[in-house]
């Protein structure tokens, strides 16, 4: 009779040692990758940490303002806007207008992250235009309008707790009217015939 051996067989491990050379390499890997993915690079391939931070803010304690009056002869509308209350008294007087209170906040200084606000006249009608654009502004003098200076500084994008200050132009009586109250503009254009003309730039609300 033939014998049979008691030795218990003892299973293969499923890795060599050449295998298992390979594993620091292929962690390092997994962790450069994972990094890589939640950390932005820089054009030098350094992380760039500053890309994570938010936009730097003017201060809401040195904003101002931006008054409002209004003009209708009949002839043409017109809307004022103006950070300087003497400048405002001064233009309500000569107009004939109306106040119209405070339309919003505004920074009368340059500030981080915002920009200057340029104003211009049409000597024809009256009308005022405000603009933050940079390409506005170009097409506004080779249009003939009166520059005016800069007016205040706001932002040009919706940052730093900003509102939307909307802009719309009635053709008709030649008037642009600023607002941030979305159902004043949007009445203006329903059934006073103004024209939206999107967002003008981007001011602070006003609150009293």
């Amino acid at each position: 009779m033939s014998s049979t051996s008691n030795a218990e067989s003892v299973a293969s491990p499923p890795y060599t040692d050449s295998d298992m050379k390979g594993f620091p390499s292929i962690a390092a890997l997994a962790l450069y990758t994972c990094q890589s993915l939640a950390s932005p690079v820089s054009e030098n391939g350094v992380h760039d940490m500053k890309a994570r931070q938010p936009p730097p803010c003017g201060d809401p304690s040195d904003a101002v303002p931006l008054l409002r009056a209004f003009r209708n002869n009949f002839a043409a509308t017109t809307h004022y806007y103006s950070i300087d209350p003497s400048q405002m008294e001064a233009w309500i007087a000569a107009a004939q207008g109306q106040s119209q209170g405070d339309a919003a906040l505004v920074f009368g200084t340059q500030q981080p992250s915002n920009s200057p606000v340029y104003a211009f006249h049409n000597g024809q009608d009256a009308d005022f235009i405000c603009t933050a654009s940079s390409n506005e502004v170009s097409t506004l003098v080779a249009e003939g309008w009166q520059d005016g200076g800069i007016l205040w500084y706001a932002y040009t994008s919706q940052i730093c707790d900003s509102i939307p200050f909307y802009v719309v132009d009635n053709p008709i009586t030649t008037g642009h009217l600023y607002t941030t109250n979305i159902t004043e503009r949007d009445a203006a254009i329903s059934s006073q015939g103004y024209v939206d003309e999107g967002i003008a730039m981007y001011v602070l609300p006003f609150t009293d």
